[in-house]
């Protein structure tokens, strides 16, 4: 028995320092392996050493694809999903953001007709507004910046082409394929017609306008302006319609007087352009008189050499 033992631990002494040998190795191989990766330029493919993680299939935003028969990527949503939001209760009013439940103040819309066209809503959905107060006085604070913020949104994207009083007089709706909207036109006046309601403006303003033929009319604005913001416009495109209709003795006195008193400024005068500098050799006028040219000095006369005439 001690023979046998004995005999094994030799074995074993003797193979140990054939492994410290592999190990050295292989601490010795690695660095070098890492080395030859790091900076090292060729015009092969690189090495992979793990293949299914660089070469695995996915989508790009937007892009087409066959796999799908609407050759869509993105795929919409599941049917029934319900976005839950960004808050882990369930009461939380940020949830109406993603629910959009409210078909009205979402969309501008009370349902479809028999055709399958939508029925817009004929005034501004007020009392769906988060946070609007109950109170007759403070829906009134609340109605006024409701419409201030409503024209500075106005200004921001909408004048370009509809111009600032709303006219379809804008830089951009001038020589735009397509003349703009005139709100001022007797069809946009109407609540009960269909382009007069608040929430026919308001569903154009997020969803654009495309023809019969599938061209582009109107470029939709959902992607910078919510939902909050096109019902402030709307607000702010009947103060427009009401300032051109209305005569100044339907105005309340008092505000007739605070009118007269606090005006609003007048426009900016229109800024000079820069004077353009004197040509070469023009002499620059005074005030009331013409520009004088002054003559170029002539050249000098050639040198003369001396000696005797022949």
């Amino acid at each position: 028995m001690r023979n046998e033992m004995n005999r094994m631990s030799r074995t074993h002494a003797g193979a140990r320092p054939g492994l410290a040998v592999l190990a050295v190795a292989g601490a010795a191989l690695v660095p070098g392996l890492l080395a030859g990766c790091r900076g090292e330029r060729t015009d092969k493919p690189p090495r992979q050493f793990l293949p299914d993680m660089d070469d695995s299939p996915k989508f790009k935003a937007q892009v087409k694809t066959e796999f799908f028969p609407d050759h869509r990527s993105m795929r919409p949503k599941v049917p029934g999903t319900v976005a839950f939001g960004t808050s882990e209760h369930a009461d939380d009013p940020a949830r109406a953001e993603f629910l959009k439940d409210d078909e009205a103040y979402y969309y501008g819309t009370a349902g479809k007709d028999e055709k399958g066209a939508p029925k817009y809503v004929q005034l501004i959905p007020v009392a769906s507004f988060p946070g609007w107060p109950a109170d007759t006085a403070d829906q009134e604070v609340a109605m006024g910046k409701l419409i201030q913020r409503g024209q500075q949104r106005f200004n921001i994207y909408c004048s370009v082409c509809h111009g600032f009083k709303g006219d379809a007089t804008g830089q951009v709706g001038l020589r735009w394929t397509t003349p703009p909207a005139n709100f001022h036109d007797p069809k946009y006046l109407d609540r009960a017609g269909e382009k007069g309601a608040d929430g026919f403006i308001f569903y154009t303003i997020r969803n654009g306008v495309i023809d019969q033929n599938g061209v582009q009319k109107m470029p939709p604005y959902a992607h910078a302006i919510t939902e909050a913001d096109a019902w402030a416009i709307v607000s702010y495109v009947r103060v427009l319609q009401t300032a051109y209709t209305t005569d100044m003795s339907e105005v309340p006195q008092a505000e007739r007087e605070r009118l007269r008193q606090n005006p609003p400024p007048p426009p900016p005068p229109p800024e000079k352009p820069a004077p353009t500098p004197p040509a070469p050799g023009v002499t620059p006028a005074k005030p009331g008189t013409p520009a004088t040219s002054t003559p170029p000095t002539p050249p000098p006369p050639p040198p003369t050499t001396g000696g005797a005439k022949p």
